[in-house]
């Protein structure tokens, strides 16, 4: 546990012991919150450009990349059925705007992913695993981080700094 500007988080997991209704439905918002916070990630490179006198400047050069975090969730076991997952799932993480990128229940070896978003956007649909459903849920972990442009992060804006470039 710590505290991350939004620009470090590729992604994150809401670990439950259990997982009922109440538990998705604070589960969907958070994630929902953190997606909106990625709106306003900036990042940086460095580049070089020549200044009036013809010397070469090394400068930081700041952009934005809105892509949010990839969100997991997992819980040791649910009293839920796996229909009524997919069911809470879909109301909950279209009323919070949230994405699960994966939910893992680890007693009944289930395995419920959202589908990407494509065009045309279908949000709110689940595909599910109960073949080899723990390494299908790391290698998607792992697969979600990988797909991600990782860059430097922009952290002067967090600073009361006047050495902004």
């Amino acid at each position: 546990m710590g505290l991350f500007p939004i620009e470090c988080i590729y992604a994150f997991i809401e670990v439950k012991s259990t997982l009922d209704s109440d538990k998705m439905d604070r589960s969907t918002k958070a994630i929902g919150i953190i997606r909106e916070f990625a709106k306003e990630k900036k990042y940086v490179v460095y580049g070089s450009h020549n200044d009036e006198n013809g010397n070469a400047v090394v400068g930081e050069y700041e952009f934005h990349n809105t892509l949010p975090p990839r969100s997991f969730i997992l819980t040791i076991n649910s009293q839920l059925t796996m229909t009524t997952i997919q069911e809470v799932l879909k109301k909950y993480t279209k009323q919070h705007n949230a994405h699960v990128h994966g939910l893992y229940v680890m007693k009944k070896g289930w395995l419920i992913q959202q589908k990407a978003y494509t065009q045309p956007h279908h949000p709110n649909e689940f595909i599910c695993d109960n073949e080899s459903p723990l390494a299908t849920f790391c290698t998607t972990i792992l697969r979600s981080i990988q797909s991600l442009n990782i860059g430097a992060a922009s952290l002067n804006r967090y600073l009361d700094d006047d050495r902004q470039t």
